[in-house]
């Protein structure tokens, strides 16, 4: 089974604070981003893979490829995976379609109409939250935490500031 040392949600997906921090806080050796549009994008797949320090392999998939990756002795073999969603909406749907999900990390949510800002740097609007509490009721960790230095905030606390 795939070695997963860390599930995020971050609208920007592989940026500085992932790669800084979130890497060397967990060992993490490889990033796995499930996203369908950027699994189609050759450009933006090299602009990922560039980006990432020496040694850390990254890896763009629509979610039945990632699916199957998961899975996969040869694709897991070594790797010490942290694990990006873009939105919410697209954890949810990997989770309900099988994906290894006991973690939740929601480290980047951007504002926008009806979203109540929760920390610094996340936001909720009630259809994200629904969808949180939902896989939280189910048996999913899920929490906010930004950075390493933070401190994690339960979705039930962060729901409570949701209307």
């Amino acid at each position: 089974m795939a070695d997963i040392r860390l599930i995020r949600v971050d609208f920007r997906l592989m940026h500085g604070q992932v790669i800084a921090n979130w890497l060397n806080q967990v060992d993490g050796n490889a990033i796995m981003i499930v996203n369908k549009q950027l699994s189609k994008d050759p450009f933006m797949n090299n602009v990922y893979k560039m980006a990432a320090p020496k040694g850390v392999k990254v890896s763009i998939f629509d979610l039945d490829t990632a699916l199957e990756k998961i899975k996969s002795e040869k694709y897991t073999s070594n790797r010490k995976l942290i694990v990006l969603f873009k939105s919410v909406t697209d954890a949810k749907e990997a989770y309900e379609k099988g994906f290894p999900i006991s973690e939740l990390q929601v480290g980047g949510l951007g504002s926008g109409p009806d979203r109540v800002q929760i920390t610094n740097q996340i936001y909720l609007n009630k259809e994200d939250t629904d969808k949180l509490l939902d896989m939280n009721g189910k048996g999913v960790k899920v929490y906010l935490q930004a950075v390493p230095k933070e401190s994690e905030l339960s979705i039930d606390k962060a729901a409570e500031k949701v209307k």
